[in-house]
């Protein structure tokens, strides 16, 4: 008989260490298959009333003035707009500005969005309080513009649209979603009234800002429009155009998030329309998607065309159609394409600084983008049946039909 003392292969101790080891292990692996959380150090300061964020790579400071104009949806939005526009590029090209601006070493240039204008300034330190005051004071002195040839501009180029059964669908809609907001009616005025008028927005970034960081001021963005539509629903119009198929808009008022959270929801809701609106709508319809968000208000409307009328869906049927086709597998596709798409925006300078513009007009917490993402991984089905529901209620659904005389 064989009296040698039996080891076993693994003693306590191995095993506690191995314990340990596995551990740590899948932790490791689980950090390793998940994206690193993405870092931008953002902030709003309360001293300079702007939005920062340091980017250590760049070599000049991005100043950006957010004038916030307010959605053009009406031919009056549209006529402040421009009459805005046009005079500060009138003062932007001024000999004395110029002669200013090149003292102090800036790049400065003006771009034109839905709801805002953005003024861009490229400098190799940051502005100073005192030289953006005598900016805004230069470019606030009363411009001359021919208001009324302005207007029959604008007024020309609205007719030329409505040749178009799209465009002119679009532009009665857009119509109504201004009478269905609490807008300003009253007259634009000149150049420095409308521009006295507007906020003022700024959005710091570049290398070594030092700036302090404090809670974001929640104050109104567009004083000529209210934040919520007002609940009564249009009449469903119809119109006669020369055209061979019959056209219909549905459209609905799109509210400006207030947090991150629902930012992300109805980001992925744009996403997923999109990609239900690829599976054979009722009648197979010819469609079109436009996604318009502003603030404090935007819209989302749906344009079909078919040669038969009979075969252009309700909302009714568009609603029933996309809640039926919205799968759990096209959430978690949409999701986590988004996600990658917005790590790539946030991985990138320009990126990363119209982010930064989207949170000042949204006028979101600086530290936005993790809950963003974090949204984006965890929402549910459910959550976004519910999302696209109270997105496309039928209770402010906004109907047009367009018909062959």
């Amino acid at each position: 008989m064989n009296n040698t003392e039996h080891k076993p292969l693994f003693n306590r101790r191995y095993l506690y260490w191995l314990m340990w080891a596995v551990a740590i292990a899948i932790v490791l692996l689980q950090t390793l298959t998940r994206e690193d959380v993405l870092l931008l150090e953002t902030g709003y300061s309360s001293e300079r009333q702007a939005y920062w964020l340091e980017q250590p790579k760049q070599e000049q400071v991005h100043t950006q003035l957010l004038i916030m104009t307010g959605p053009a949806l009406s031919e009056q939005d549209m006529h402040r707009q421009r009459l805005i526009s046009e005079g500060i590029n009138q003062h932007l090209a001024s000999p004395a500005l110029q002669e200013q601006v090149s003292a102090w070493g800036w790049q400065i240039s003006l771009t034109d969005a839905a709801d805002h204008l953005l003024l861009e300034i490229i400098s190799p330190g940051m502005p100073q309080p005192s030289q953006l005051e005598s900016l805004t004071g230069l470019l606030q002195q009363p411009a001359t513009i021919d208001s009324d040839a302005l207007r029959q501009r604008i007024q020309a180029e609205r007719y030329i649209q409505t040749q178009s059964p799209q465009p002119r669908l679009l532009q009665v809609a857009m119509s109504q979603l201004a009478a269905m907001s609490n807008a300003n009616t009253a007259e634009t005025g000149d150049y420095a009234t409308a521009v006295l008028q507007l906020p003022w927005l700024i959005t710091l970034s570049g290398p070594s800002l030092n700036l302090d960081a404090s809670a974001a001021p929640q104050r109104e963005m567009d004083p000529q429009s209210s934040e919520q539509p007002l609940s009564q629903q249009p009449e469903p119009l119809l119109l006669q155009g020369y055209q061979s198929e019959h056209h219909q808009l549905h459209a609905w008022p799109l509210k400006r998030p207030d947090t991150p959270e629902a930012l992300a929801r109805q980001r992925l809701s744009a996403d997923l329309l999109t990609q239900l609106l690829l599976q054979p709508l009722p009648g197979q319809p010819e469609y079109r998607l436009v996604w318009s968000p502003m603030s404090p208000m935007g819209y989302v409307a749906i344009l079909l065309s078919h040669p038969s009328p009979e075969h252009l869906p309700t909302e009714q049927m568009l609603l029933d159609h996309l809640q039926q086709h919205l799968t759990d597998e096209l959430l978690q596709q949409s999701s986590r394409a988004l996600m990658q798409q917005t790590r790539q925006i946030l991985d990138d300078p320009d990126g990363q600084r119209r982010w930064l513009n989207l949170l000042a007009r949204y006028q979101l917490p600086a530290d936005s983008h993790q809950a963003f993402l974090n949204t984006l991984e965890t929402v549910t089905l459910a959550q976004m049946h519910e999302v696209i529901s109270n997105l496309l209620p039928p209770a402010t659904t906004i109907r047009i039909m367009l018909q062959p005389y």
